[in-house]
């Protein structure tokens, strides 16, 4: 057969395989007698149909378009599954200069790669080069690390230190070491000019009674004179210090001459130093 011309069906459902026309250059060698014929492009791999008669080098040949494909989803409608499987491949999203939005029914990730969730599990590490928000002030934050941990409670153990270049503040009962006893609150103050007594020869007697505000009798107290010329450190005095009432550290000094009283000036300064357990 030279061709084969039929205004009805022609049925090659048996044959083992079907070739159209070939050609490597089908702009350059191939001839279109009529608009519609298709050719294969061996070098590009495409098909081609006419879209204007002519001979080899006159007549045109475009790509037949592909047809119109189906949104995402469509696609993912008729899926037997619904699910995507790159078979062990990789999986690459790339939106350019556009955003990646994922809305689902327990989390999120938004235009700003902010993610929203119930619960982020990560089994690697987890970095974080920005500001790290922890809570919303109205949830439980609980860390359980190999080493260290902070309960639901708001109690932190197993620290090996800590270091920090500004304030720790503690409001509640601060234990050092094993077995050591807590220390609820620790005052240090100075007072200037001290107003003194005279100690006679040999005795012991008050030095001094100063004001400390918030001392209660029964805490620990520890009085420290700032050396100067003329203070209590330049006599032969010795002193203790306690809580004799609330809000009161009283001096204690004892003279060791033995013929004449000491008096020293009252141009001291003090610090001192309570805990409270």
């Amino acid at each position: 057969f030279t061709g084969i011309t039929s205004t009805g069906t022609i049925n090659f459902s048996g044959s083992g395989a079907f070739r159209t026309r070939e050609d490597s250059d089908p702009a350059t060698n191939a001839a279109c007698a009529t608009v519609g014929e298709l050719i294969y492009d061996t070098t590009d791999g495409k098909l081609q149909h006419c879209t204007g008669t002519g001979g080899a080098g006159a007549a045109t040949w475009e790509d037949v378009a592909a047809g119109a494909s189906s949104d995402f989803e469509a696609i993912y409608g008729n899926d037997s599954d619904n699910t995507l499987s790159t078979t062990n491949g990789d999986f690459t999203v790339d939106t350019g200069t556009g955003d990646f939005l994922i809305t689902s029914n327990d989390w999120s990730i938004d235009t700003n790669g902010n993610i929203t969730g119930n619960n982020i599990v990560a089994n690697g590490t987890l970095d974080a080069n920005g500001v790290v928000t922890i809570g919303d002030n109205g949830d439980n934050v609980t860390i359980d690390s190999s080493v260290w941990d902070i309960s639901s409670a708001g109690v932190a153990s197993g620290f090996t230190g800590i270091t920090s270049s500004g304030n720790i503040n503690f409001t509640g009962t601060t234990t050092l070491g094993s077995g050591g006893t807590g220390i609820t609150k620790h005052i240090s103050t100075t007072v200037s000019n001290v107003a003194t007594g005279s100690i006679p020869a040999k005795n012991c007697d008050d030095y001094a009674s100063v004001t400390v505000t918030g001392v209660a009798v029964g805490d620990t107290v520890i009085a420290s004179p700032t050396a100067t010329a003329g203070g209590i450190e330049t006599v032969a005095l010795v002193w203790s210090e306690m809580v004799s009432a609330a809000d009161t550290v009283l001096i204690r000094a004892c003279n060791t001459l033995a013929s004449s009283p000491i008096d020293t000036d009252d141009t001291q300064t003090w610090r001192f130093d309570i805990w409270k357990h």
